[in-house]
């Protein structure tokens, strides 16, 4: 275990890319529950049960923290042109964010 999550295309297996979780802020080793991926791989969202939901540009290599719900993430989605990124929460609030901010 080397605390890296990689990222491949499920039809080819290619590898996208590779991230080192201590790199993600407020990530537990071996724990991202909830992952999505944008359908050309560029955009990478996870969720956590400690409400955190982080983003990364695979092109940018960018990362970036989203302002969460108030409760347990149950699910992260990303709009099938990767304009937004969708966050449901235990609570039942859904949340719709611009990818690109």
């Amino acid at each position: 275990w080397d605390n890296r999550v990689c990222v491949s295309c499920q039809s080819t297996g290619q590898l996208l890319g590779t991230r080192i979780l201590g790199d993600v802020p407020n990530t537990r080793k071996g724990c991202i529950p909830r992952l999505a991926v944008s359908l050309d791989g560029e955009i990478i969202v996870s969720g956590t049960s400690s409400r955190a939901v982080h983003t990364w540009n695979r092109t940018t290599g960018e990362l970036g923290v989203l302002e969460g719900p108030a409760s347990r993430v149950h699910l992260v989605a990303v709009s099938p042109d990767g304009q937004i990124i969708v966050v449901a929460s235990a609570s039942g609030v859904v949340g719709l964010y611009n990818s690109a901010t």
